[in-house]
C-alpha cells in the first residue's frame, strides 16, 4: 500500500487516512455547527454505530465542541484500525453535506493530502 510523505520542518509523517484526519481534526471541530445531524449522517453511512449516535443525540446537555469530538474519535478509530481510504472519503462527503464552506475546504484538503478526489 503506497502513502504519501508530507515534509514538515521538524518532522516527515506518512499521510495515511488516519494520519490526514489526525492533521485536520481540530479545524473541523471548530466548525461542527450541527452535531447532531452529524452523528445522524455519519450513522447512515455507516462510519458511527448507533449506540455512538443515540449516546450523541440522547445527551443535550454535553457541549456542541464534545459532541463533535466524539463523533470524529470514533471515526478516527475505524480509520486506526483499517486504514481504508474509503472511511475518509465517506467522512468527507457527509461533511461536505452540511453545508459549511469551511469544512468543504478542509475535505479538499484532506483529499489532496491522499492524492484522492472527492467526488
Amino acid at each position: 500500500r503506497k502513502h504519501r510523505v508530507c515534509v514538515h520542518k521538524y518532522i516527515q509523517l506518512t499521510l495515511t487516512p488516519f494520519n490526514v484526519l489526525k492533521r485536520h481534526f481540530s479545524e473541523i471541530l471548530d466548525v461542527v455547527s450541527e452535531p447532531n445531524r452529524l452523528a445522524n449522517d455519519l450513522w447512515s453511512v455507516d462510519l458511527i454505530s448507533n449506540v455512538v449516535k443515540d449516546n450523541i443525540i440522547t445527551t443535550a446537555s454535553v457541549p456542541r465542541y464534545e459532541k463533535a469530538s466524539k463523533l470524529l474519535n470514533e471515526v478516527q478509530r475505524s480509520l486506526k484500525a483499517n486504514e481504508n481510504p474509503e472511511t475518509l472519503i465517506s467522512l468527507c462527503r457527509v461533511l461536505t453535506n452540511q453545508n459549511n464552506s469551511v469544512i468543504s475546504m478542509i475535505c479538499k484538503t484532506m483529499m489532496k493530502e491522499l492524492g484522492k478526489d472527492l467526488k
